[in-house]
């Protein structure tokens, strides 16, 4: 069966400019159009038919993001946002919904609003509810289980890099720093920053942030406790660009040199590194190509498409900056 990206191939266009097209939206030449619907005819391809369900057909797609004040998901939102805007699809921010709902309440908000697809960037403890839901799903950041497609950094190259970035500053006494709620079991970017640490022979002490630290007070404890009771520590990992820049502004507090004394790298989107003094070193996600991705993922399971990968691992890269 014909794909999008068949026709995108054929035409020497775009997929998300063919799905624009197919589906009446935008403004294109007649001369394109006529390609598109040409090449589109010669392939076969079966447009989705018409449904009594008002659900169906629908090029809404549903969004859950953690209800946080975390900055990074307001960047990947509206990134998220464009991609969709080129496939010709709007988007829903359905978070507070699911939160609020039962499952059988959310399934009736999801038809009642003709969400067709959900982007879900939130750790599910139950990924089968969502599988129940009966509707496309792809989670972003994390893959959750196998029967959900995903698209992600690559989390495990993370911790590699990270640690041999921190090895070849002369550190010996590191610390891992984490908010991610799946554990350390689950953790890849701890996982990879342990293993390239066991290659060297050294170690990482791991703290996790629990789940009842809600505010900036109990984090800031935390951090303070992890570092009093490691005042060897030369450096620092932290999962999260969040918790690299608390525990630098902890840091000063306390007195720390960074980077002479102690040395912090963090992870995540490079739009907020300019907001540390000192500039981070981040590990940087591509989060607008995570973006593109996700979003092409869910297009193509809308509209019946199969996918050619169903977990998609998203290279990432090192800026060095001031605090290693």
């Amino acid at each position: 069966m014909a794909s999008l990206k068949d026709i995108a191939d054929r035409v020497g266009i775009s997929k998300a400019t063919v799905s624009r097209i197919l589906n009446g939206k935008g403004s294109f030449s007649k001369d394109t159009v006529y390609k598109v619907e040409k090449a589109a005819r010669e392939l076969n391809y079966q447009l989705p038919t018409s449904s009594e369900d008002p659900a169906d057909n629908s090029n809404t797609i549903g969004l859950i993001l953690p209800l946080n004040h975390i900055p990074y998901f307001g960047v990947l939102t509206a990134q998220i946002e464009m991609a969709a805007f080129d496939y010709g699809c709007s988007l829903v921010l359905c978070s507070s919904a699911y939160e609020a709902m039962s499952e059988t309440e959310f399934a009736a908000w999801l038809r009642k609003n003709r969400i067709s697809g959900l982007l879900i960037g939130l750790f599910l403890t139950d990924p089968q509810k969502i599988i129940d839901l009966g509707i496309p799903a792809v989670t972003i950041g994390l893959e959750m289980s196998p029967d959900i497609p995903s698209v992600c950094a690559d989390n495990l190259s993370v911790g590699k890099i990270a640690a041999r970035h921190l090895l070849s500053r002369k550190c010996k006494n590191l610390l891992y720093l984490s908010n991610n709620r799946s554990g350390l079991k689950n953790d890849l970017r701890y996982k990879g920053f342990y293993e390239e640490l066991e290659k060297h022979h050294q170690i990482a002490w791991p703290a996790i942030l629990s789940d009842e630290a809600t505010d900036s007070r109990e984090i800031t404890e935390m951090i303070t406790n992890m570092l009093m009771e490691h005042p060897e520590a030369d450096g620092i990992f932290t999962e999260s660009m969040t918790l690299a820049l608390e525990c630098i502004r902890i840091l000063q507090d306390l007195g720390y040199q960074v980077p002479e004394e102690i040395k912090v790298v963090g992870c995540g989107s490079p739009y907020f590194s300019v907001y540390s003094v000192p500039r981070l070193t981040l590990v940087q996600e591509n989060t607008n190509l995570i973006a593109k991705k996700a979003v092409s993922m869910i297009v193509d399971l809308m509209e019946g498409r199969p996918l050619t990968q169903k977990h998609l691992s998203i290279p990432v890269s090192l800026s060095i900056q001031q605090t290693s």
